[in-house]
């Protein structure tokens, strides 16, 4: 939740600061506020799928359809 606010802090120009990401050769690249948004959004579409197969596995839902997230969206 907090990287969320930093990242509509930096969105709204609130906070000076820029993203970069590092790569494994140390080569770097800047990441945009949107880019940085959707990496986030990505990661909770990752979080709702773990949620989902774990509930899948233990025999909590039959099928994919019955799965409610746990927890509030916190992408927002």
């Amino acid at each position: 939740m907090k990287l969320v606010k930093i990242a509509k802090a930096i969105e709204s120009g609130d906070l000076p600061f820029k993203v970069t990401e590092v790569y494994e050769d140390g080569s770097e690249a800047d990441v945009s506020p949107t880019m940085l948004r959707n990496l986030i959004q990505h990661f909770r579409e990752i979080e709702l799928e773990t949620q989902r197969d774990t509930m899948l596995e233990l025999g909590d839902i039959e099928i994919p359809s019955q799965f409610t997230p746990v927890d509030d969206d916190w992408t927002q």
